[in-house]
């Protein structure tokens, strides 16, 4: 096997544990920006709400590095799809997270 492809299952794995604790509500201090928030601004965001958002965020994330390895897609390829998601979710944030 790859050393790549190796690597890439790692750190992969690693993301997907991550995402699943955020979801469950196990892992906020991994939510950037929430996380060392003063309790005032806390109370601005919707915190299932955001640990849903942040979780789905994290498994496009890993479905697009996988994706991108097995279809072998072009460096810009991945770069634009990965800007599009982002701003998508930026969007979806400004929308549905905040109170």
């Amino acid at each position: 096997m790859n050393t790549e492809l190796i690597i890439v299952t790692i750190v992969t794995t690693i993301v997907l544990v991550l995402a699943l604790l955020v979801i469950l509500g196990l892992g906020d201090k991994f939510i950037s920006g929430y996380n060392r928030a003063s309790p005032e601004k806390k109370k601005h965001y919707n915190l299932p709400r955001l640990r849903l958002f942040t979780g789905i965020l994290a498994i496009i994330m890993v479905a697009v590095i996988w994706m991108s390895i097995l279809f072998e897609w072009s460096d810009m390829t991945v770069l634009f799809v990965v800007c599009g998601l982002v701003a998508i979710m930026g969007v979806v944030h400004l929308l549905f997270i905040k109170k």
